[in-house]
């Protein structure tokens, strides 16, 4: 019997399809990365251009492969699933604050943070934490 509840297996497809979506864009940038030439980062910063864009890549990786780990794992409801999860919600929480903070629009960042916070929240619940096997174990009685 599968007592998964419905809920982490609509998140853990919404993680793949947004860890494979997510994956994109880094990836974009490690290719261009060997043809990019920013004379700005040079000089600022006295480093290769292309080294930013590469640690940048790799940084942008993180969130995505993150969604493809707690995906699989919320499947088979491993309790280090859960764990992987609350780390991506908070980096998808913090990503998308600063992102809030240097966009011109802020209705998409809302939007994207307002489904941040339900996944965050919603990993929290106490039908999900024991789904997952996280929790307080029961503490032997006292003896009296």
């Amino acid at each position: 019997m599968n007592d998964r509840p419905t809920g982490v297996t609509i998140l853990a497809i919404i993680a793949f399809f947004a860890g494979l979506v997510g994956l994109c864009f880094p990836l974009s940038l490690l290719i261009s990365s060997g043809f990019a030439d920013f004379g700005v980062a040079e000089e600022l910063l006295g480093i290769d251009s292309r080294v930013v864009l590469f640690g940048t890549a790799l940084l942008l990786l993180i969130r995505p492969i993150l969604y493809l780990i707690f995906s699989y794992g919320a499947l088979g409801l491993k309790p280090w699933a859960w764990w992987v999860g609350i780390v991506a919600a908070t980096l998808a929480l913090v990503g998308g604050a600063l992102n809030t903070m240097n966009a011109d629009s802020l209705a998409p960042n809302v939007a994207v943070g307002v489904i941040d916070v339900i996944i965050f929240i919603y990993l929290l619940t106490p039908h999900v934490r024991k789904a997952f096997g996280i929790g307080r174990k029961s503490a032997p009685a006292a003896a009296e």
